[in-house]
């Protein structure tokens, strides 16, 4: 059912693939890939990895590798896109907290989809509406979450961003289990065709909510772990590496103190 092949490609290589209907490409801090079919529905999800994508092994039903978040959405986004004749954005740089969808013009759109999510609940970030988180409540547990590109998209349409069935995304150990991901698509299916012709309009605009365009900083000046995505605070420390930031538990993760030296 799933050809992971896709997603194992370099983000370079996908852009390449996509060469004709690609925005800025050539640009690091615009790169992004849009399909336009006239749809009324946009689909998201982005390139960028913060371990190399790389499979390991399948066993049963689960299968093993680096790089789930977001090589699995941007193979399922780009899949579904297809099957359901809708728009597709793919963006870069959002494991950096600086999601190129912040450059993209956004249409006029009924709801707008992420595949990017762990587990098999949804979010929505606060770009949502009564109405829409009474649609989502029919199929999904609507949780919390920290940011991803739908965040960066200035758009007055309600947002998701879906679980499929992954785990551990940012780790070398990470894996997905392939009836989550079949069930999730299932259950999307549905919540789909009922819902694609209704128009969702948030309680609040996306835009700014989670970016400081002027600050040119995320959530208040408070760091994300690209580990866990989870806020860190910086009096609980936190470690600095490029454009990394990792909270006290995924350095340890990251870096065990067996592998220090002196």
């Amino acid at each position: 059912m799933l050809n992971l092949n896709y997603w194992f490609k370099p983000i370079d290589q996908i852009f390449s693939d996509f060469r004709y209907a690609t925005l800025d490409a050539n640009d690091p801090d615009k790169r992004r890939i849009f399909v336009d079919r006239k749809a009324s529905v946009l689909f998201v999800a982005h390139l960028d990895t913060v371990q190399q994508p790389r499979l390991r092994k399948k066993y049963r039903n689960t299968v093993y590798g680096a790089g789930f978040d977001d090589r699995l959405g941007c193979h399922t986004a780009y899949k579904l896109a297809i099957d359901y004749n809708v728009d597709l954005l793919l963006c870069d740089n959002e494991e950096q907290g600086r999601s190129s969808a912040k450059d993209h013009v956004c249409k006029d759109y009924n709801f707008v989809v992420e595949f990017d999510r762990e587990g098999t609940d949804v979010v929505t970030y606060g770009a949502d509406s009564p109405e829409f988180l009474g649609a989502l409540g029919k199929y999904w547990k609507t949780g919390r979450g920290s940011f991803s590109d739908i965040c960066f998209l200035d758009t007055a349409a309600c947002c998701m961003n879906l679980g499929i069935g992954h785990y551990n995304g940012h780790s070398k150990t990470g894996f997905m289990l392939q009836l989550e991901y079949k069930k999730q698509i299932q259950l999307f299916d549905k919540f789909f065709k009922e819902n694609c012709s209704t128009k969702f309009v948030a309680d609040e605009v996306n835009v700014g909510m989670f970016y400081d365009y002027e600050e040119d900083s995320l959530f208040d000046n408070r760091e994300i772990c690209t580990g866990c995505g989870e806020f860190i605070d910086p009096a609980d420390g936190l470690m600095l590496i490029g454009n990394m930031a990792l909270c006290p538990k995924c350095e340890m993760e990251f870096f065990p103190a067996e592998d220090n030296i002196g």
